[in-house]
């Protein structure tokens, strides 16, 4: 096999694991809203604090799954041969960026969040 098609399947396998972490996180998030309901209708008294920990976790992976994405749109930028692909490259590098910016702040609301919920479903 040529490297071009080994580069592309080991990109699809990442992308493969990057989709698990996405289905992860979002059960993560179903469990992060029961313990806030749980906390609400006086089952869990500690349900607040579970979810505020739940919710910087999902930040927390998600941001790491940003930067992957951002240095990937990086890398490929390096790869691209028109002055259209390089455009398209630099607005998809701009929308990473941005990507990992909005993570940030909101991973940062959270951590110095009251344990309320800062997302808004």
């Amino acid at each position: 096999m040529s490297e071009e098609i080994i580069k592309r399947l080991r990109a699809l396998k990442i992308g493969n694991y990057i989709y698990g972490i996405f289905v992860a996180i979002s059960l993560l998030g179903f469990y992060a809203n029961k313990k806030e309901k749980d906390y609400i209708f006086k089952i869990d008294e500690k349900g607040v604090k579970k979810a505020h920990i739940s919710r910087l976790i999902i930040l927390g992976v998600a941001l790491l799954v940003y930067i992957y994405f951002l240095e990937n749109r990086i890398s490929n930028r390096r790869e691209a041969e028109t002055k259209t692909e390089k455009f398209l490259n630099n607005l998809d590098i701009l929308a990473a960026i941005l990507f990992v910016l909005g993570a940030l702040v909101s991973l940062y609301l959270e951590y110095k969040g009251d344990e309320s919920a800062i997302i808004t479903e």
